[in-house]
């Protein structure tokens, strides 16, 4: 049996989190909204790990899933990785998708009743929101990788 490549990987990932997401957003018990976002939020940084490993196949990289170790390989090779440098960019803005993607992920399983680092003041939280977030998470993410794949194969 073939290893699947990294892209169908992440691709797999992606869908997923859209399929759990779609879930969220037909549930008629609300009991389960909580664990479709988790499992959403799962498969989405899952999909974002994908995408790393695709940037490590690539450019002959050591397997890695922190950002900054992978943009200091590329330095020392001597390569410009694009995506790379937008992560950076990206993990280093606490309001980013990325950052926000990253605090609910940690919030998620590491069970805190709130997002850390995050003062809240007479903040409601209603699930709506937390679909939404969810929802542009996966569609920054999916845009990112296909513009990473589309500046790949132009080289």
């Amino acid at each position: 049996m073939s290893n699947p490549s990294g892209a169908s990987v992440t691709n797999k990932k992606l869908d997923v989190a859209r399929r759990f997401l779609k879930l969220l957003s037909s549930s008629d018990e609300s009991w389960m909204e909580k664990a479709y976002e988790d499992s959403a939020l799962f498969h989405l940084k899952s999909g974002l790990n994908g995408l790393l490993q695709e940037v490590c196949a690539n450019y002959s990289l050591q397997h890695d899933l922190d950002i900054s170790r992978l943009l200091e390989q590329a330095n020392q090779k001597g390569i410009s990785i694009p995506v790379l440098q937008e992560l950076n960019a990206l993990s280093s803005d606490p309001s980013s998708w990325l950052s926000q993607l990253e605090k609910a992920y940690v919030t998620a399983y590491e069970c805190y009743s709130r997002p850390q680092g995050v003062v809240m003041s007479n903040v409601i939280v209603s699930s709506s929101s937390s679909e939404n977030s969810i929802a542009f998470y996966l569609q920054s993410i999916s845009e990112l990788a296909l513009r990473y794949r589309e500046e790949s194969t132009e080289y």
